[in-house]
């Protein structure tokens, strides 16, 4: 594979967008290509090692009785 493919597949999943056209409090609201370019920016974000969580972090602490 030549160095050109390798650039033209890369720039397929390049976007410049502005941040408050992107943004969505509701995932649900998004149209179908920003979901998409969400779910690329979650992917690119988990390959580089990150972790992404849409979970409640409830986090309980014990009472320690001295």
């Amino acid at each position: 594979m030549s160095t050109r493919a390798v650039r033209k597949s890369f720039k397929r999943h390049s976007y410049t967008q502005n941040w408050n056209e992107f943004s969505s409090v509701n995932f649900k609201q998004l149209n179908q290509n920003n979901k998409e370019k969400l779910g690329i920016a979650i992917g690119k974000a988990i390959a580089k090692n990150l972790i992404i969580s849409f979970e409640e972090i409830n986090i309980k602490m014990e009472k320690i009785d001295a």
